[in-house]
This record gives structure tokens, C-alpha cells and sequence, in this order.
């Protein structure tokens, strides 16, 4: 009966971090740290067209794909696996 009681709370006290959306990250001119930092091009190859099934996957490269890595087509960025 603790066990889920405990996750929660450990949960509820972590933070998973937070990608910023593409304009923020273009604005702040961070993109090239937040790169290095995770170890992948956060905004993907080229521009994006707006047409999801296109970028979801042009955007991603195919590595990444096969690795769980999508196309988050709200904050046009590359997201990471969950």
C-alpha cells in the first residue's frame, strides 16, 4: 500500500525538464547549447513545411526514428523518447 503512495510523492518532487518551443529557442539563439546538451539536433534537418506528415519525417532524422525520437509538430522541435 506505500509503494504507490511513495512514487507519487518522488514524482510529484522531480522535474523532467522542459524543451523550450522553436521560436524561443531561435529567439534566445541557444539552439547550438541545447544541442550539445541533449546530444541531438533539437530542431531537426532543414526548416519545417507546416505539413505534419511531411516534417514528422523529414524533420527527424532516421536514427533518431528508429530510436523513438518524434516530431513534435506544436513546438516544432524534435522530442525525445518518453
Amino acid at each position: 500500500k506505500w509503494y504507490p503512495l511513495t512514487l507519487l510523492a518522488l514524482t510529484c518532487c522531480s522535474d523532467p525538464g522542459a524543451i523550450p518551443r522553436r521560436d524561443l529557442i531561435l529567439a534566445s539563439g541557444t539552439a547550438n547549447e541545447l544541442s550539445n546538451l541533449l546530444g541531438y539536433e533539437v530542431l531537426g534537418q532543414g526548416d519545417p513545411t507546416g505539413r505534419s506528415a511531411v516534417d514528422s519525417e523529414e524533420m527527424v532524422p532516421a536514427e533518431l526514428r528508429r530510436q523513438g525520437y518524434k516530431w513534435c509538430r506544436t513546438c516544432l522541435i524534435v522530442r525525445p523518447p518518453r
